[in-house]
Formats: C-alpha cells, sequence, structure tokens
C-alpha cells in the first residue's frame, strides 16, 4: 500500500493519540496507572530494548510488528484506565458484540457451506485463487479454515475472537437465563468447529465447560453433556466430508502434536543454556538455526523465554496474574467468573500455541469489558459504600467555647 494511505490501523493509532494528548491536558483529571498496565509497559519496554540490545538492525516491517503488538495494546490499556464507564456503556458494548457474534456465524455458516471464499476482508478484488493459495498453506485436502468475518485481520483473530465471545455469551445466559444466548453460544460453537483449529475447540470446550461450572456447580456434568450431544452432532453431520477430504488422518490423526513436545525439548537442550536470562532478543521463527529445525515453538511459554529468558517470562507471568487478581475482585463483588476464566483459558490454549501479544480483537473486548465491570462494581461499589460509612459517623460534640 502506498506510504501515505490512511489504514485502519493507522486512523486508530491517530484517534487514541488524540484521546492521550486530551486526557493528558486535562490537568484537573488524575491519570490512573493500574498495576496491569504498569507490568505490560514493563514488559514492553524490557522486550524493545533486549531486541534492540541484541539485534543490529530492524527493518520497516519488523518495527510495524512491534509497534502493533506492543505500543498498541500499551495504549489501548492507558486509556480503559482512566476513561469513565456507566452502565449504558456496558449494555451497548452487550448489544455490539451480540452483532458480531451473529455475523461471525453467518460467514462461517456460508464459508463451511456454500463459497469458502464469501468475505475476502481486506482483499475485496483478490482472485479466488490468490486467496485459495494463501489459505492452503494453512489447510489441507478440501477443507479449507474458515475465518469468518476476520479474514484480512492478522492471523489467529478468528480463533480468538470466537473463543472469548463463547465465554461471554455462555456466561451472559448462566447469569440471566435468556435463551437467545444460549442460541448464540450454540452459533459459535459451529463457527469455532469449521475454523477446523484444534487451539480453537480446545479454548471453546474449555469457555463452555469452565462457564458452567461456575454458573451451575452442582449441575455442570450437564453442561458437558450437552457440549458432547452437540459435538458428537456436528461431527456426525459433517462426517462424510471429513472422510472424503481426509480430515481424520491429515488433522485429527496427524503427528503434528510431536512438534509441540520436541521443539521445548530443543529448546531446552540447545539454545536455552547459552542465554537463560534474557533470551535471544527475536521469537524462535526469526532465529536463522532454529527455523532449520521447525518453523516457530508452538509454545508460548517458551517462545516467551526464547525472545526475552526468564527475565521477560517472569514480567509477562506478573501482568497475567494481577489480570487474574482484577478478575477474582470482579467474581467475589458480582460472581462473574468471566475474566478469571479469561486468564485461565489463555495460559492452557498458550501451551500449544503462541498468542502472547494482546493485539487480537478477542483480547481487547475482553479487557475492555473487565475495566467496565471492575469500575461499576468494585470502585464505585467500594467508594459509595466509603461515603455511606463516613456519613453514618457521629458528629463529635463541641464544647461551648469551642
Amino acid at each position: 500500500m502506498p506510504g501515505g494511505m490512511l489504514t485502519c490501523q493507522r486512523f486508530f493509532f491517530f484517534i487514541f493519540f488524540v484521546l492521550v494528548c486530551t486526557l493528558a491536558a486535562r490537568l484537573d483529571v488524575k491519570l490512573n496507572f493500574s498495576k496491569i498496565t504498569f507490568w505490560f509497559a514493563t514488559y514492553v519496554v524490557f522486550a524493545l530494548l533486549n531486541r534492540f540490545a541484541q539485534t543490529e538492525t530492524i527493518n520497516a516491517h519488523q518495527l510495524s510488528v512491534m509497534v502493533s503488538s506492543y505500543i498498541f495494546p500499551l495504549i489501548f490499556l492507558f486509556l480503559i484506565d482512566n476513561l469513565y464507564f456507566d452502565e449504558k456503556d456496558l449494555n451497548l458494548l452487550i448489544k455490539i458484540l451480540t452483532i458480531v457474534a451473529i455475523g461471525t456465524f453467518v460467514a462461517s455458516f456460508i464459508q463451511a457451506t456454500i463459497d469458502p471464499f464469501f468475505y475476502k476482508g481486506i482483499q475485496p478484488t483478490a482472485e479466488k485463487t490468490i486467496l485459495s493459495e494463501m489459505e492452503r498453506i494453512y489447510g489441507f485436502g478440501e477443507i479449507s479454515r474458515n475465518y469468518s468475518i476476520y479474514r484480512g485481520m492478522r492471523l489467529n483473530n478468528h480463533g480468538i475472537a470466537m473463543i472469548c465471545l463463547t465465554v461471554l455469551f455462555s456466561w451472559l445466559y448462566c447469569s440471566k437465563k435468556n435463551v437467545i444466548y444460549l442460541i448464540i453460544v450454540g452459533l459459535l460453537i459451529f463457527s469455532g468447529f469449521v475454523t477446523y483449529s484444534r487451539y480453537v475447540w480446545l479454548g471453546i470446550f474449555l469457555a463452555v465447560i469452565s462457564v458452567f461450572y461456575f454458573g451451575y456447580r452442582k449441575r455442570w456434568i450437564v453442561a458437558l453433556g450437552l457440549l458432547s450431544f452437540c459435538s458428537v452432532l456436528v461431527v456426525h453431520l459433517y462426517y462424510p466430508q471429513f472422510v472424503t477430504s481426509g480430515f481424520v488422518e491429515q488433522r485429527i490423526l496427524s503427528e503434528t502434536y510431536k512438534s509441540r513436545i520436541n521443539d521445548p525439548i530443543l529448546y531446552l537442550t540447545e539454545f536455552f543454556p547459552h542465554k537463560p536470562f534474557f533470551g535471544y532478543g527475536i521469537g524462535s521463527d526469526e532465529h536463522t538455526e532454529f527455523t532449520k529445525h521447525h518453523s516457530v515453538l508452538h509454545s508460548m511459554w517458551f517462545n516467551v523465554m526464547f525472545r526475552n529468558g526468564i527475565i521477560g517470562l517472569s514480567f509477562l507471568i506478573v501482568f497475567l496474574y494481577h489480570i487474574y487478581k482484577r478478575g477474582k475482585q470482579i467474581y467475589e463483588v458480582t460472581g462473574n467468573p468471566l475474566f478469571i476464566i479469561f486468564v485461565l483459558i489463555y495460559i492452557i490454549i498458550n501451551f500449544t500455541a503462541s498468542y502472547t501479544e494482546l493485539d487480537f480483537y478477542g483480547y481487547y473486548f475482553i479487557l475492555l469489558l473487565m475495566s467496565i465491570h471492575y469500575q461499576l462494581y468494585v470502585v464505585d461499589v467500594c467508594r459509595a459504600e466509603r461515603n455511606a460509612g463516613e456519613a453514618k459517623k457521629p458528629v463529635p460534640h463541641l464544647p461551648d467555647n469551642a
């Protein structure tokens, strides 16, 4: 694209910049810098300095990736720390995400049953042959991964979004008992299934089971049975396509899982001993020696250690701990386990995948939801209780000559 073109990403960078400048100009407002933002900023600064210290040159593409992966999420976290929300904002966000969830299903259904290349994202004029070649790399046989409405965004945005949406609407059903939300969960399960990505399957399974466990602790086994029934039904409907396409052999029974075991062993034995504390400053996919064995370490934890060593991993763990801590505070006040479950799923799926950056659509709206819930139901409630307690304090009797 031309260097001066106002892309969507640059537009949002501009909006964020204006909002930050506006907040900074309001000297009467005390800017907040939560521990979540502080520790992510610490991780970002360390990662950037570590890379610059260990890498002689950084090209324009690498710089762009670093900005979108680190700076963009950092500004986002700072903004949601300093914006004021009310109940209307929460309700509006839920309505928007409802439309997104339904749109996700519609596009996934059409791509899975009618036209695999329905909706071309940022490439509306691209020929199907071009998209087919792009997706053939990540597809197999006659089955292509379905990216739904997220085609054209960075890779794996579709999977992360579907997992996060499933967590959200599963809890909305448990808390509000609205059958519409249950239907949306079913639509998202279908959408996630036809991505043919194993981490998406795992994430959605964990999302539904975890939420229903918190919502129906005495009847969570019913949720397990319901999810199993839906899974069996979908597999039954698509079984003929699986057999003719070689899906079972190439996807389920393939030996690609071995790289999840062998690569960490390779890293720990051949690479970790040389740079245990600071790592190599770059990801495993950029290291020429490692890529001779495999394209990338398919584990977030080991990939972070490869890039930033034990020190960088420690910063990231502390950052995740503070997200969990805030989620626990929200759970204790409201009974909403959404954000605790988010952290647990984040940890688990990243043992088999590597999605450390926050620059994913799903992560953004979950963090925004957490900020709104924390402000409305923890900060504001505590402040109201504190003010009420101070108002009830007896006024001290003053002597007549005071």
